[in-house]
Protein backbone atom coordinates (compact mmCIF):
# COMPACT_ATOMS: atom_id res chain seq x y z
CA UNK A 1 0.00 0.00 0.00
CA UNK A 2 2.85 2.32 0.42
CA UNK A 3 4.40 2.03 -2.58
CA UNK A 4 0.87 3.49 -4.28
CA UNK A 5 1.48 7.04 -2.22
CA UNK A 6 5.37 7.05 -3.00
CA UNK A 7 4.55 6.94 -7.02
CA UNK A 8 3.23 10.30 -8.37
CA UNK A 9 1.61 8.67 -11.35
CA UNK A 10 -0.32 7.06 -8.80
CA UNK A 11 -1.73 10.72 -7.86
CA UNK A 12 -1.94 11.60 -11.17
CA UNK A 13 -3.92 8.79 -12.15
CA UNK A 14 -6.43 9.40 -9.11
CA UNK A 15 -6.84 12.83 -10.42
CA UNK A 16 -7.53 11.34 -13.65
CA UNK A 17 -9.91 9.20 -12.19
CA UNK A 18 -11.92 12.03 -10.23
CA UNK A 19 -12.16 13.63 -14.11
CA UNK A 20 -13.16 10.53 -15.55
CA UNK A 21 -15.74 10.35 -12.53
CA UNK A 22 -16.98 13.66 -13.47
CA UNK A 23 -17.17 12.91 -17.15
CA UNK A 24 -18.92 9.64 -16.58
CA UNK A 25 -21.31 11.23 -14.38
CA UNK A 26 -22.27 14.02 -17.01
CA UNK A 27 -22.32 11.88 -19.68
CA UNK A 28 -24.12 9.54 -17.93
CA UNK A 29 -27.16 12.32 -16.96
CA UNK A 30 -26.59 13.90 -19.96
CA UNK A 31 -27.80 10.88 -21.82
CA UNK A 32 -30.51 9.65 -19.52
CA UNK A 33 -32.23 13.13 -20.55
CA UNK A 34 -31.63 12.54 -24.09
CA UNK A 35 -32.83 8.69 -24.30
CA UNK A 36 -34.64 8.60 -20.94
CA UNK A 37 -34.13 6.15 -17.75
CA UNK A 38 -35.49 3.34 -18.82
CA UNK A 39 -32.59 2.76 -21.04
CA UNK A 40 -30.53 2.03 -18.07
CA UNK A 41 -28.50 -0.40 -18.87
CA UNK A 42 -27.55 0.94 -22.51
CA UNK A 43 -27.41 4.33 -21.13
CA UNK A 44 -24.50 3.31 -18.90
CA UNK A 45 -22.43 1.31 -21.03
CA UNK A 46 -22.45 4.74 -23.26
CA UNK A 47 -21.54 6.55 -21.20
CA UNK A 48 -18.60 4.07 -20.49
CA UNK A 49 -17.16 4.28 -24.25
CA UNK A 50 -17.06 8.12 -23.66
CA UNK A 51 -15.00 7.40 -20.54
CA UNK A 52 -13.17 5.11 -22.05
CA UNK A 53 -11.89 7.19 -25.30
CA UNK A 54 -11.41 10.64 -22.85
CA UNK A 55 -9.78 8.50 -20.06
CA UNK A 56 -6.86 6.28 -22.85
CA UNK A 57 -6.05 9.66 -24.14
CA UNK A 58 -5.32 11.46 -21.07
CA UNK A 59 -3.89 8.83 -19.58
CA UNK A 60 -2.24 8.23 -22.97
CA UNK A 61 -0.79 11.81 -22.55
CA UNK A 62 -0.17 12.68 -19.05
CA UNK A 63 0.26 10.28 -16.64
CA UNK A 64 1.81 7.34 -18.94
CA UNK A 65 3.40 8.70 -21.85
CA UNK A 66 2.87 6.30 -23.86
CA UNK A 67 4.18 6.25 -27.88
CA UNK A 68 2.63 2.95 -28.26
CA UNK A 69 0.12 1.97 -31.11
CA UNK A 70 -3.09 3.71 -30.55
CA UNK A 71 -5.98 0.86 -31.09
CA UNK A 72 -4.18 -1.82 -29.06
CA UNK A 73 -3.16 0.51 -26.04
CA UNK A 74 -6.57 1.79 -26.49
CA UNK A 75 -8.05 -2.48 -26.17
CA UNK A 76 -5.75 -3.11 -23.19
CA UNK A 77 -6.92 0.48 -21.62
CA UNK A 78 -10.51 -1.01 -21.86
CA UNK A 79 -10.03 -4.62 -20.75
CA UNK A 80 -7.94 -2.74 -17.79
CA UNK A 81 -11.25 -1.80 -16.59
CA UNK A 82 -12.94 -5.34 -16.84
CA UNK A 83 -12.41 -5.86 -13.11
CA UNK A 84 -14.27 -2.91 -12.27
CA UNK A 85 -16.41 -2.41 -14.85
CA UNK A 86 -18.28 -5.55 -15.03
CA UNK A 87 -19.20 -5.19 -11.24
CA UNK A 88 -20.06 -1.67 -11.43
CA UNK A 89 -22.71 -2.47 -14.37
CA UNK A 90 -24.46 -4.97 -12.46
CA UNK A 91 -24.09 -3.20 -9.33
CA UNK A 92 -25.42 -0.06 -10.83
CA UNK A 93 -28.46 -2.28 -12.69
CA UNK A 94 -29.09 -4.02 -9.55
CA UNK A 95 -29.23 -1.45 -6.77
CA UNK A 96 -30.64 1.58 -9.45
CA UNK A 97 -33.13 -0.28 -11.19
CA UNK A 98 -34.15 -2.40 -8.18
CA UNK A 99 -33.84 -0.79 -5.18
CA UNK A 100 -33.76 3.12 -6.69
CA UNK A 101 -31.03 4.16 -4.83
CA UNK A 102 -28.98 7.12 -6.55
CA UNK A 103 -26.92 6.28 -9.20
CA UNK A 104 -24.80 9.14 -8.75
CA UNK A 105 -23.51 7.67 -5.37
CA UNK A 106 -23.45 4.54 -6.99
CA UNK A 107 -21.03 5.11 -9.31
CA UNK A 108 -18.44 7.43 -7.36
CA UNK A 109 -18.37 4.33 -5.03
CA UNK A 110 -17.48 1.63 -7.08
CA UNK A 111 -15.29 4.46 -8.93
CA UNK A 112 -13.11 4.95 -5.65
CA UNK A 113 -13.13 1.01 -4.75
CA UNK A 114 -11.08 -0.30 -8.01
CA UNK A 115 -8.81 2.58 -8.39
CA UNK A 116 -6.63 0.46 -6.78
CA UNK A 117 -6.91 -2.19 -8.99
CA UNK A 118 -7.00 -0.84 -11.78
CA UNK A 119 -3.53 1.35 -11.44
CA UNK A 120 -1.91 -1.63 -11.15
CA UNK A 121 -3.24 -3.30 -14.28
CA UNK A 122 -2.40 -0.25 -16.46
CA UNK A 123 1.16 0.31 -14.54
CA UNK A 124 1.96 -3.31 -15.51
CA UNK A 125 -0.23 -4.50 -18.10
CA UNK A 126 -0.94 -1.48 -20.31
CA UNK A 127 1.37 1.04 -20.45
CA UNK A 128 4.52 -1.01 -20.38
CA UNK A 129 7.38 0.71 -21.82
Amino acid sequence: MIKFFSDKKFYLFILLGGFNTIVGIVSLVAIDALFGRALTFLNLLSSYIVVFVVGHWISRRMIWKSNSKYFPELTKYILSYLPSLIPSVLGYVFLVSIFHLDYVLIQISISIFFSFVVFLIQKTKVFVK
